[in-house]
């Protein structure tokens, strides 16, 4: 999930720590070594949250344009 999000948006780990309220040594950590390190299930919901407001603002900008 976080690798996924963190690609797709073109995030370095510092980035993606900056949007999430995280250290990038933790959200390497949850990627690479530990996926039940225990910030990731608080990290995973906040990466949600950003991955639903990105498509709620495609949706809203498609709907202007048209």
């Amino acid at each position: 999930m976080i690798k996924k999000y963190r690609l797709n948006n073109n995030l370095s780990y510092k980035e993606l720590g900056e949007l999430v309220n995280c250290s990038q040594g933790h959200l390497w950590m949850i990627e690479h070594k530990d996926r039940d390190y225990p910030q990731s299930k608080v990290l995973i919901k906040k990466i949600l949250k950003l991955v639903r407001k990105d498509f709620i603002l495609c949706i809203v900008v498609g709907n202007i344009i048209k």
